[in-house]
C-alpha cells in the first residue's frame, strides 16, 4: 500500500490547486497583457462610434478616404470618412420595382424572368453627356428600412437573371451586370488595417458592429455607355428577376432609396502624443495625449514611433534583427489604475535602455464618450471640415466592446475540424462573441465541408489546386432584415482563414431544402504555389 501523503505534501497540493483556480479567474489582459496588446486594434478593445454621412457640395468634387470631419455640437467629436466620395453631376431620377416585366419580347429573356427593378440615371448638367459626367462608378447607399435594404441587395446580387439597357428608344441585353458589391476591400475598412491582420476577422467584427457599411453598391456606367449612342444624357437599367418571396418589401423602392455621395464615417482621428523624454535606467513610460475642448480623447492605436529621428518598429515577435529597437504598448486599464504605457525592447523582447533623447509617437485616437444621442438634421450639415460639410443620415452608434480577447485568440487558430456538423456550435459561439443577433444565429442551421479541386487564377497565371468546399445551410427567413448576400460575402472572407497553405476554400450557402443561394468564388490561402 502506498504511503499516504504527509500534511505538508497535501498542503502544497491544495495551494497548487488554489493558485491554478485563481489564475483561471484572472482576465487575460492581467496575466498576459503583451499577448492581448499584440492583437489587432479591432480585437479586444472597442469598436468606435460609426454613422453614415452624405457629403454636401457642388459636383464635381472628391473627398478622399480618411478626410476628417467634426461635429457641430459641443463637446465636438471627430470622425473620418471610410470610402472615397466623388460628387458627380449625375442623378438617379427614378427607381422602382415592377411585379411583372415591362420589356419587349424581342430581347429573348429567359423564361424564369417574372419581375424587374428599373433604375433611371441621367446627367444633371446639360453640357455634359453621361460618359463625361459619370467618368467613375457611382457609389450608391441603400437608405431604406432593413427589409427593403436586404431585399434590394439580394435581388441585385443573388437573384438577377440579366440586366437590360434602354437608351434613346433602343433596347439591348448587357453581357455583364454593371453592379459591384462594396465593403470588403482593405481600402474600405472601418478600422486602419495593419500588416499581418486577418481580413476575415476584421470584417466579422465590422459586420456585427456596423453592418450599414456594407449597404452600398457601385454602378459602373462606362461599359454600359459603350452600348449607347454618343452624347447620351439619360439611360434606364432594367434588372430582370424571377418570382421573389421578397417582392412585397421591394414595392417601397424609390429614387430616394438610392443616395449618392455617401460614406461611412468612424470616430477615429490622428494625433501626436506628448513627447516621451527617455532617461537612463527606465524602460516603460506613460503615453499621454493632449486634451482640448472636445470630447475626451482616448488612445486607439500607435501608428509610428521614432527615437531622435530613428524609426522604431512595433514588436511582432523575434523575427527581426536582434539589435533592432522595437516598441510595445500596454493599453490603459481604468479598473486596475493602469494608464497607456509604451516600453522599448530589442528583437528578442529584452528591455532596451535608450538612455537619453526624445521619442516622438504618432497615434490614432477616438473620443471616449462620443455623442450617441447627437441631434442630426442641421441645415448646413452635421459635420464640417476642410474637405467640406456632410449631413448624418443616422444618429452615430455608441462605442462598443468587441469580442473577448481570449476567444479571439482561439479564433486565430483555425482547423478544418471546425467546419463540420460538430463544429457548428463552436461557429455559433464565435459569432455570438461578436454580438451577433439571436435571430441570425438561429438561422444558421447547418455546416459541413468536403474536398474540392479547381483552377484558380493568379497574377502570375493559373494553377490547379485542391481545397475544401464549405456548405452553410440557413433558414433564409431569418435573414430577411440582414440579407443573405452580404452575410455570405463576410463569411467567405472569414472562412478563407481556414484554408491550408497552397489550398483554397469555397463557400456555398444553401437553404434548408438544399437549394443553392450563393456560390462564392474559390478563395486561395496563398499566392500562386511554386
Amino acid at each position: 500500500m502506498d504511503k499516504p501523503p504527509s500534511d505538508a505534501e497535501l498542503k502544497r497540493m491544495m495551494q497548487s490547486v488554489a493558485f491554478r483556480a485563481a489564475r483561471g479567474q484572472r482576465p487575460p489582459e492581467q496575466h498576459a497583457p503583451s499577448l492581448i496588446d499584440d492583437l489587432p486594434p479591432e480585437h479586444g478593445r472597442v469598436m468606435p462610434s460609426c454613422a453614415i454621412a452624405q457629403v454636401l457640395g457642388a459636383a464635381p468634387a472628391t473627398l478622399a478616404r480618411g478626410t476628417e470631419l467634426v461635429t457641430r455640437g459641443r463637446p465636438a467629436c471627430r470622425y473620418r470618412t471610410v470610402y472615397d466620395v466623388t460628387l458627380l453631376p449625375v442623378a438617379i431620377t427614378s427607381a422602382r420595382f415592377l411585379p411583372c416585366l415591362d420589356m419587349p419580347a424581342a430581347l429573348g429573356l429567359p423564361p424564369e424572368c417574372r419581375s424587374e427593378i428599373v433604375i433611371a440615371i441621367e446627367s444633371i448638367d446639360p453640357a455634359l453627356p453621361l460618359d463625361v459626367a459619370a467618368a467613375t462608378p457611382l457609389r450608391v447607399y441603400i437608405d431604406a428600412p432593413p427589409a427593403l435594404r436586404s431585399a434590394l441587395h439580394d435581388a441585385l446580387f443573388m437573384h438577377a437573371v440579366c440586366t437590360c439597357l434602354y437608351s434613346d428608344r433602343q433596347w439591348c441585353q448587357l453581357a455583364v451586370p454593371p453592379f459591384a458589391a462594396v465593403g470588403c476591400a482593405d481600402n474600405e475598412a472601418l478600422l486602419p488595417p495593419r500588416q499581418g491582420d486577418e481580413a476575415g476577422l476584421r470584417l466579422l467584427a465590422e459586420y456585427f458592429a456596423f453592418s450599414a457599411k456594407f449597404d452600398f453598391f457601385d454602378i459602373d456606367l462606362q461599359p454600359v455607355l459603350a452600348r449607347c449612342p454618343a452624347g447620351t444624357h439619360r439611360l434606364v437599367l432594367h434588372v430582370a428577376l424571377p418570382q421573389l418571396d421578397a417582392a412585397e418589401a421591394l414595392q417601397a423602392l424609390s429614387a430616394a432609396t438610392l443616395r449618392l455621395g455617401c460614406t461611412p464615417v468612424v470616430n477615429l482621428f490622428e494625433r501626436v502624443a506628448e513627447p516621451v523624454r527617455v532617461s537612463a535606467g527606465h524602460n516603460a513610460y506613460p503615453l499621454r495625449i493632449a486634451q482640448g475642448d472636445e470630447a475626451r480623447v482616448a488612445l486607439f492605436s500607435v501608428d509610428a514611433v521614432a527615437h531622435d529621428g530613428n524609426v522604431l518598429a512595433p514588436f511582432d515577435g523575434p523575427r527581426g534583427s536582434r539589435n533592432t529597437g522595437c516598441w510595445l504598448l500596454r493599453h490603459a486599464d481604468t479598473a486596475a489604475g493602469v494608464q497607456d504605457t509604451i516600453s522599448f525592447v530589442d528583437g528578442e523582447q529584452r528591455p532596451l535602455d535608450l538612455r537619453c533623447g526624445t521619442v516622438a509617437v504618432r497615434v490614432t485616437c477616438t473620443n471616449a464618450e462620443p455623442p450617441a444621442g447627437l441631434r442630426i438634421g442641421h441645415p448646413g450639415g452635421d459635420l464640417t471640415g476642410q474637405g467640406g460639410a456632410a449631413r448624418l443620415l443616422m444618429v452615430p452608434t455608441a462605442a462598443r466592446p468587441n469580442a473577448h480577447p481570449w476567444h479571439v485568440l482561439a479564433a486565430r487558430s483555425p482547423t478544418e475540424r471546425r467546419l463540420s456538423r460538430q463544429g457548428l456550435p463552436a461557429l455559433l459561439n464565435l459569432l455570438r462573441l461578436y454580438d451577433a443577433p439571436a435571430q441570425l444565429l438561429a438561422g444558421i442551421v447547418g455546416l459541413d465541408h468536403h474536398g474540392a479541386a479547381a483552377w484558380l487564377r493568379f497574377p502570375q497565371g493559373a494553377a490547379w489546386m485542391h481545397g475544401i468546399e464549405v456548405r452553410v445551410t440557413i433558414d433564409d427567413v431569418a435573414f430577411a432584415r440582414r440579407g443573405v448576400f452580404v452575410f455570405a460575402q463576410v463569411m467567405d472572407r472569414f472562412l478563407a482563414y481556414y484554408a491550408q497553405p497552397h489550398s483554397f476554400t469555397q463557400l456555398v450557402v444553401v437553404d434548408e431544402a438544399g437549394r443553392e443561394l450563393v456560390r462564392c468564388t474559390a478563395r486561395a490561402a496563398t499566392s500562386l504555389p511554386l
